[in-house]
């Protein structure tokens, strides 16, 4: 079967899959990226006790890069770091070290477990990230979804950071991809995640805003159906309100998974996130020995 038509049944496939970032079409995302875009991958190392806490880590070609700690989405109750191999490697060809760790799930932890897992990552990054031709000095955040919410929480409440040594400054930059900064749980599900409701303040990060943040660059599709882009917009008016630097990129008809899939090869190259990501973090890295 030649490549053309190869790609026409995967695209297919994951317009089919993909309506909620389904396993079975991030599946089929990876299958038709390896191939083309081959990868050295230290697979599942321990960034603490946890089962759940493992980490996988893409070294750039370069001798020393930048890093890209991604954290993925997945509603708090669902995903795995090795369903993102396609948004790694978005990464690594500009040049980046990535690292994609796992965290805790629903109903196994609930907030703010997962943040604070966040945070271990970051830790461990920091501490091991040059084993890995990674500069701990570099580190970038990059998230969707709810892996965005972490990364925004990352960034901006300091109480996470602090318990495991380090700061917000350590954060070179942060990148959300459709975040949900500043919902209120509604459904159950959420409302068990986040529960009890004297957490609700403490999950939105605009509430910690103070002027001590690393720039952010936020992004949403302008069909996202699943989170509204009131969050991108209230987080953003803080950040002006504090003189923090941001950039505010919006994606005319992109919904949610849509904007997930601009960090993929065969999406809209056009406004391809990865690249608009790479251009907001470049300026912001400290002596950028990339070739």
């Amino acid at each position: 079967m030649n490549t053309i038509v190869t790609k026409l049944l995967a695209l297919l496939a994951v317009s089919s899959l993909l309506s909620a970032c389904s396993s079975t079409g991030l599946v089929v995302l990876n299958g038709v990226v390896k191939p083309e875009h081959p990868q050295s991958i230290s697979k599942n190392l321990a960034y603490g006790e946890q089962a759940w806490q493992h980490l996988d880590v893409y070294p750039s070609k370069q001798e020393t890069s930048p890093v890209v700690m991604f954290i993925y989405g997945g509603g708090w109750d669902s995903g795995s770091k090795s369903q993102y191999f396609f948004a790694a490697n978005a990464f690594v060809e500009r040049g980046y070290t990535v690292v994609v760790p796992d965290y805790v799930k629903y109903p196994d932890g609930k907030f703010p477990t997962f943040v604070e897992d966040g945070a271990k990552a970051f830790e461990w990054t920091k501490k091991n990230i040059a084993n890995f031709n990674g500069d701990p000095d570099n580190i970038f955040i990059v998230g969707h979804s709810a892996g965005a919410h972490t990364g925004a929480l990352l960034s901006t409440d300091a109480r996470y950071l602090a318990d495991v040594g380090f700061k917000k400054s350590d954060i070179r930059g942060f990148a959300g991809m459709a975040g949900p900064y500043g919902f209120t749980p509604k459904e159950k599900k959420y409302a068990a995640i986040f529960a009890p409701e004297s957490n609700y303040p403490k999950m939105k990060a605009m509430n910690f805003v103070d002027g001590t943040e690393p720039p952010m660059l936020l992004m949403h599709g302008m069909k996202d159906k699943i989170v509204d882009i009131l969050n991108k917009d209230a987080l953003l008016d803080k950040l002006d309100q504090a003189k923090v630097a941001n950039q505010n990129i919006e994606y005319e008809g992109v919904s949610h998974v849509g904007l997930l899939l601009k960090l993929h090869p065969w999406f809209d190259k056009k406004h391809q996130a990865a690249d608009d990501i790479d251009a907001f973090f470049t300026p912001l890295i400290i002596d950028d020995r990339r070739s």
